[in-house]
């Protein structure tokens, strides 16, 4: 009970309701709003879109996640698709529950 709060107040995607108080240090050091915002996890539901490829994907996510151009977008997820070795895939769908 309680995980995912506290999954998403260590990476401040908490809902502004939500009132947080305290201080948070790692090895004995203070969390800075630097390390808070390169933290990330994966949700429990699968919420990508089946129809969309690799590419398309993390295009949509960069685009959602940084207000930025098309362009500047599509560079984002080139840049990504490369770091995780995923050139070879990145023009198929990512399928889902109802695609084979």
């Amino acid at each position: 009970s309680g995980k995912s709060t506290l999954l998403c107040t260590l990476s401040s995607r908490f809902s502004k309701k939500l009132q947080v108080n305290g201080s948070l240090t790692y090895n004995n050091k203070a969390y800075t709003r630097m390390q808070r915002k390169s933290i990330g996890f994966c949700e429990q539901d699968d919420v990508l879109l089946g129809d969309l490829t690799v590419r398309e994907t993390l295009f949509f996510a960069a685009a959602l996640r940084r207000k930025q151009s098309k362009e500047s977008a599509s560079k984002r997820a080139a840049v990504v698709i490369q770091a995780l070795g995923l050139t070879s895939c990145a023009d198929q769908n990512i399928g889902g529950a109802n695609i084979n």
